[in-house]
């Protein structure tokens, strides 16, 4: 059986979309007296902050969350969507990913070389020959791009996108995910709800092959009879990404701990092995330490047409 006749047969979808600026949409009450996160009540709590869905960083403008109170919209954007941001922050300036301020620029740790993206213009380079920031291969018109990615929490990562799915499921399906709600709470990493915290992800090559931010949220069906299933699934594509975990719930735990193995199918990408620009390239990333990382090289590279020199 192939994976999408596995996905086919075992889930259903139950919250998708597609967002970037326009018109405000919503998920929650129109009303909100009790915050979805904390569960805490109005006049304890308050609802005047417009908390995003799923972060602005990611290139959502559009989709807004009614029932997270300011304090926990406070919380999040200080505890995990920060470590969120420096994650993805070079496939997001690659990808032309437009957050609240724009397309995120970039400086290496010395400061002596950055990549800034001007809408007329594409993307500007500015390289110091000390800072080996730039390879350039000329017998394959290539560039390399040695970004390094800042410290952060992997854990603090999986939280923020766990917090993405608690906030486009209806409040019903919520109460599945009470421990979930608690562990994305705790401004503590180093504990995980369950291991490994596996993100599954391809990365398409190719000018900004995913336009705004895309999301699907998957259940399991009750009839399905394959134990080793996570109950959900979330996927998340933005610019040249498509993000996809497991959302940890109540019945997963099976009173097992929290070494659970589980079978995750990978969803495909949208994009085939025919895509112009190469295929889509599949990886994984084990989320599950909760310390901060030391700072990591990774290289993008890029093909070009022509080179032109600045001297100054």
């Amino acid at each position: 059986m192939d994976t999408l006749e596995l996905i086919r047969l075992n889930y259903e979808t139950i919250f998708a979309g597609q967002y970037d600026v326009g018109h405000k949409q919503f998920t929650g009450p129109s009303l909100p007296k009790i915050c979805r996160f904390c569960e805490k009540s109005s006049p304890e709590i308050s609802f005047r902050n417009k908390a995003h869905a799923i972060p602005e960083l990611l290139g959502n403008r559009q989709l807004v969350v009614t029932d997270e109170c300011d304090v926990c919209n406070s919380l999040f954007a200080r505890s995990i969507e920060d470590h969120l941001g420096k994650f993805t922050k070079p496939y997001r300036l690659m990808g032309q990913v437009r957050g609240m301020n724009g397309i995120p620029s970039y400086k290496t740790p010395k400061g002596l070389s950055r990549i800034d993206f001007q809408p007329s213009e594409g993307l500007e380079i500015q390289h110091h020959q000390d800072d080996h920031f730039i390879e350039i291969v000329e017998d394959e018109n290539r560039v390399r791009i040695n970004f390094i990615i800042e410290r952060h929490s992997p854990s603090a990562v999986y939280k923020a996108l766990v917090k993405i799915a608690l906030s486009v499921m209806s409040t019903e399906e919520l109460r599945n995910f009470t421990h979930a709600k608690r562990w994305i709470l705790h401004s503590e990493h180093t504990q995980p709800l369950f291991t490994p915290l596996k993100l599954l992800f391809y990365f398409v090559p190719g000018p900004k092959p995913h336009s705004g931010t895309s999301i699907m949220l998957l259940r399991k069906y009750a009839t399905s009879v394959d134990d080793e299933l996570p109950y959900c699934l979330l996927l998340l594509a933005f610019g040249n990404l498509q993000y996809q975990i497991m959302v940890p719930a109540l019945s997963d735990n099976r009173g097992k701990g929290i070494d659970v193995p589980f079978k995750i199918p990978r969803f495909p990408s949208a994009f085939g092995a025919d895509w112009p620009y190469g295929a889509p390239m599949p990886a994984e990333v084990d989320l599950s330490s909760g310390e901060l990382t030391e700072p990591k090289q990774f290289t993008l590279s890029l093909h070009y047409g022509s080179i032109g020199e600045t001297v100054g």
